[in-house]
């Protein structure tokens, strides 16, 4: 399985930003987000290689230094969105956008193998990528609560 991924906000702007400036340009990170992705989804439905456009636009870096390439993974090991959008995949086709909550995803299904159960070993590398991107939702939620906390939000109740 190959993958293209962009955040909804790039995550050296999250590091770097702070939370009175995320707060006011989320929408735009956001929406930039969007436009590329629809960029790339356009690319490669005009027939551009997977692989390069992987190299080029994923910013999950290690799959997209080989590109976009995620091996065999077990179901269960990303985001419910992500894990159905690969279920409904046939061998050699292409998802278009999946938004999961770390941002957008496309997908293009290689090959398969029957379910079996995997030693330790083999799923090793899959547990840590899956215990980092948990604690990376975590520390993004936290962040997030930071600027909730910070932020005037007035809300309006119209009652029936």
């Amino acid at each position: 399985m190959r993958h293209i991924f962009i955040a909804y906000v790039p995550f050296e702007v999250v590091q770097d930003t702070p939370p009175e400036e995320m707060k006011e340009k989320a929408d735009a990170y956001r929406a930039a987000s969007r436009k590329k992705i629809d960029e790339v989804v356009a690319k490669v439905q005009a027939g551009d290689r997977f692989e390069d456009l992987a190299k080029l636009y994923s910013e999950d870096k290690e799959s997209a230094a080989k590109g976009g390439d995620l091996d065999f993974m077990y179901q269960g090991v990303f985001d419910p969105q992500f894990d159905q959008a690969v279920s409904q995949l046939k061998v050699g086709e292409t998802s278009g956008i999946v938004e999961t909550e770390f941002g957008y995803h496309i997908i293009q299904l290689m090959e398969t193998k029957p379910s079996e159960y995997a030693s330790f070993e083999e799923v090793e590398e899959s547990i840590q990528k899956h215990l980092f991107m948990t604690e990376a939702q975590k520390l993004v939620g936290r962040y997030i609560e930071t600027l909730r906390k910070k932020a005037d939000i007035i809300v309006y109740y119209r009652g029936q």
